[in-house]
């Protein structure tokens, strides 16, 4: 196929929509995994969960209150 490429599921993708969809991390805004605010500038932090290693992202202002978090994987629950 010389316009695209095939894939198991049997969808055909160009490999335009193929790139578009491999966004860095850096394109897509996070949210706080407690209170759902955006993340923006300084203050938020990026960890991975302790349990299964997935990134979780917390907002300046949970951080500090130590509002109760939970992984959306694997249901984790931290402070």
């Amino acid at each position: 196929m010389a316009f695209g490429m095939c894939y198991p599921d049997r969808k055909v993708y160009s490999r335009t929509s193929r790139r578009s969809e491999r966004r860095s991390m850096k394109d897509v805004p996070e949210k706080c995994i407690s209170c759902g605010v955006t993340l923006l500038g300084i203050g938020g932090v990026r960890f991975p969960c302790p349990s299964c290693g997935e990134v979780i992202a917390r907002c300046n202002r949970c951080k500090k209150q130590s509002n109760i978090y939970t992984c959306k994987s694997c249901g984790f629950t931290g402070p």
